[in-house]
């Protein structure tokens, strides 16, 4: 019988684990935890949360099928600690080899790690907004 891959949501019940499902388990840098450990290019900042219109439109570029690596890194360019991180990930991949521009390190690195550093780098800005809505609420209360 012919298992589903753990993402295929059309396929049922499948494995609990990507390590189950004969998938490698998740590199190093997306297993731990970014926001409280990153170093300070890596690390989101709170003009990282003025700058959801610019994570919107690269939501939008990444659906649109025509895009390419240049468009997306358009939007990239404007989050630095996102660009930090695609940088990182590039440099892991390719020991050795000097960073190309932006756009060279997103078609190197593919559209799935690419996907996996932006839903960490999102994670990230929702706690950051989190800690500062909540560090707010404890100002208002005292």
């Amino acid at each position: 019988m012919k298992r589903a891959h753990p993402t295929d949501r059309r396929a049922g019940p499948g494995p609990s684990s990507p390590t189950e499902a004969g998938d490698a388990p998740l590199p190093a840098f997306l297993s731990r935890p970014a926001f409280s450990q990153a170093p300070g290019r890596r690390e989101v900042s709170r003009r990282d949360l003025e700058r959801l219109d610019v994570l919107g439109e690269l939501l939008s570029t990444l659906n649109d099928p025509r895009a390419g690596a240049g468009s997306v890194a358009r939007h990239v360019r404007q989050l630095d600690a996102l660009a930090a991180r695609i940088e990182e990930r590039f440099v892991q991949l390719r020991r050795g080899a000097r960073p190309p521009g932006l756009s060279e390190q997103i078609a190197v690195i593919g559209n799935r790690e690419l996907e996996a550093i932006l839903f960490a780098f999102l994670e990230d800005v929702v706690a950051l907004h989190s800690d500062l809505v909540d560090g707010e609420a404890e100002q208002e209360a005292k």
